[in-house]
């Protein structure tokens, strides 16, 4: 059979500019192409990947963009920020190797059926939870049991049931083929079910319980203090021998980017993560900082950057095709990315990346101010307004606050009425999205490491218009089925195919105003070492930081 996306041209394209990028064949594995010395790229190699001997001890202070609103895996909002969290406590069932592959980690083996409706997942032997509760195949069945009866269900909700098969392994029965499931059990963005908490924590036993998590991860939850730190210390009974290096870990969340920059310029913290251009930019030739960017990671998706827009159908104004049109054709991107992007992000005209094989040019509009001009006028004409306005919703970050304004003087020029609302914190924020309450609102999304794990983002199948992880409600018949025929596909080649048409109808639905692709930065004071060289299981290299998200468990102070 030929594949439909050619390899050779895919890697041929690739290979110069980005270092370690493959294609995923249809066993999802990524081919290795000429280097994997490193998964993204570095000022500063020695500090982000060190050949060094470890030295143990010492306390990493880490600064995070926001809070989480808890660290049950079942009940808590898990983004950026929340999974930086749990890879300290929890670990999940697997990995991604830096080849791109997914591997078993705290699982022994994950295993399909010939058509992929059943998975088995076998605990690995001799774990125990924090709170000395043993990691079983019990263990397993009731995270994902709560996991199905929590208020993300539907998450699960593709597999019909699971079964206890022996004291170390359960059966996923799933209701319709579940290719790519085994990336779902890595731990990214959408891929919470993958961190085992303890039966005790779940079941809020002896004080555990959302504020309190008890994990096998590589740190031991010490105190949390909601939005000032967090704190842990070394797990002396961890299963992998020999790890952490560090005595302790300190997470302290500092919504202000800027204040980020100047604590790490300052050596007051000592690792942090960055998702926005403009203070990524201060950091450039910092003599004591060294920095990783995934702006070349081969596997999943990039962060991108937009305006979200409330598309339910009676959620007016935006629910109209030409509202939503007009500030399409009047954001003037190169004005973002000079601005709010620090020259540091880049522009896209796609939730994928145009390395990757489920890219394909759209026709998403261009900056087009007299087109924009034109749509308002349709809009008024087909909805029988006298004007196209509405409120547009950000964080209290200033840089948030710049965005919006930046964006309400262009959309200002073809006539759009825009009230700018700025109080939200990053929680309430998502709780809004959830809820529908609101019009639209400067987002950063959908950074994981398959497409697949943003099915619950784009699905338009079950959502109501008070709950929906779709947070901007669109549902588009040809996006919900190119979405399961992806899903069901064992054949890559064709699954990237259809996720090539989505994209294409999402450049023609337009829900999302498209500003950038995010550029992320993970960068390191001083003499902190390791800080991007993850591994596997059995200690071979692992993928390093996509979309914020990195591993604390083999970095170390020199």
């Amino acid at each position: 059979m030929t594949d439909p996306i050619s390899r050779r041209n895919f890697l041929g394209k690739s290979v110069g500019a980005l270092a370690g990028l493959g294609l995923m064949s249809t066993s999802g594995e990524f081919l290795s192409s000429c280097s994997s010395n490193s998964s993204s790229s570095t000022s500063n190699l020695p500090s982000a990947i060190s050949t060094k001997p470890p030295k143990r001890g010492g306390n990493l202070i880490i600064g995070i963009e926001d809070e989480t609103d808890g660290f049950d895996p079942t009940q808590s909002r898990f983004d950026n920020a929340g999974v930086v969290y749990a890879r300290a406590v929890f670990d999940p069932l697997a990995t991604v190797s830096r080849s791109g592959k997914v591997v078993p980690y705290l699982a022994e083996s994950l295993t399909p059926n010939q058509d992929y409706t059943i998975w088995t997942v076998k605990a690995r032997s001799n774990i125990n939870f924090h709170d000395g509760t043993p990691f079983d195949g019990n263990a397993i069945k009731q995270n994902f049991d709560a996991m199905k009866a929590g208020p993300y269900g539907f998450i699960a909700s593709a597999f019909g049931s699971v079964t206890l098969i022996d004291a170390m392994t359960v059966q996923l029965n799933m209701l319709s083929p579940w290719v790519p499931f085994d990336y779902w059990l890595t731990g990214y963005i959408g891929g919470q079910m993958a961190y085992m908490a303890s039966p005790k924590m779940l079941n809020k036993q002896d004080g555990y319980g959302p504020s309190h998590p008890s994990g096998t991860g590589p740190f031991v939850f010490e105190s949390w203090t909601p939005n000032v730190e967090f704190k842990a210390t070394a797990n002396k009974n961890y299963w992998r021998k020999g790890l952490p290096y560090l005595d302790s870990i300190t997470v302290k969340p500092i919504v202000d980017p800027n204040a980020r920059v100047s604590s790490l310029q300052a050596g007051t913290i000592d690792l942090a993560h960055f998702g926005t251009g403009q203070p990524i930019s201060q950091l450039v030739g910092s003599p004591n900082i060294s920095r990783v960017t995934d702006l070349n990671l081969p596997a999943g998706e990039p962060d991108i950057t937009f305006i979200m827009l409330n598309c339910w159908p009676t959620k007016t104004p935006l629910n109209n095709i030409y509202a939503r049109q007009a500030l399409a054709y009047a954001t003037d991107t190169s004005k973002y990315l000079s601005t709010i992007g620090g020259n540091i992000e880049i522009p896209t005209d796609s939730v994928f990346a145009p390395s990757t094989p489920f890219y394909t040019k759209t026709t998403y509009p261009k900056y087009n101010l007299e087109k924009a001009k034109q749509a308002v006028a349709n809009y008024k004409k087909t909805s029988g307004s006298n004007s196209l306005a509405f409120t547009l919703g950000a964080t209290n970050d200033p840089i948030d606050i710049q965005e919006a304004q930046l964006m309400t003087s262009m959309w200002q020029q073809a006539g759009i009425t825009v009230n700018i609302n700025t109080s939200y914190l990053t929680s309430q924020q998502i709780g809004t999205a959830l809820s529908g309450q609101y019009d639209a609102f400067i987002w950063r999304q959908f950074g994981s490491i398959h497409p697949d794990l943003n099915y619950i983002f784009w699905d338009g199948n079950g959502m109501s218009q008070n709950f929906a992880l779709n947070f901007a409600r669109m549902n588009d018949p040809l996006t919900n089925q190119y979405l399961q025929a992806a899903r069901e596909e064992p054949n890559f080649n064709t699954a990237a195919q259809y996720y090539q048409k989505m994209s294409e109808r999402l450049a023609v639905d337009l829900p999302y105003i498209i500003t950038s692709r995010a550029v992320w930065n993970l960068a390191a004071y001083g003499n902190v070492q390791n800080f991007n060289n993850p591994t596997t299981a059995d200690g071979s290299p692992a993928l390093g930081m996509l979309a914020g998200m990195f591993f604390v468990t083999e970095v170390w102070k020199s």
